[in-house]
């Protein structure tokens, strides 16, 4: 893993119409200064008044993600950058705006409707 630079990866993953919910992964490239994913989780929570939760991510078992209620990859995008609560324990340097990749996971649907 030396070799691969470290990214965050930011994914909002739409749930009905309005409602949405938006991943963190790649925070475990960043253990050393960062606290656990569960402070992280809980700063997120009261920082954005939603829900958050950390869980086994479905595509590697083997690494836990941050799952947030709600459309905010931007704003956690502004505040890993900014290095902001929960992210203060960043260093200068740590992580550059290309290391913060924002997707957006669309639902397949039935056809190609407006």
């Amino acid at each position: 893993m030396r070799c691969q630079a470290a990214k965050i990866t930011l994914t909002k993953h739409s749930r009905t119409k309005k409602k949405a919910t938006t991943t963190i992964s790649g925070l475990h490239f960043f253990s050393p200064p960062l606290p656990a994913l569960k402070v992280i989780s809980k700063g997120l929570a009261s920082r954005l008044a939603t829900g958050c939760s950390v869980s086994k991510s479905p595509s590697n078992p083997n690494v836990e993600e941050i799952t947030i209620q709600g459309d905010v990859a931007e704003d956690v995008k502004d505040m890993i950058l900014a290095r902001q609560k929960p992210f203060n324990d960043l260093k200068e340097g740590d992580v550059s705006e290309s290391q913060v990749k924002v997707e957006e996971e669309k639902k397949k649907g039935k056809g190609a409707g407006a």
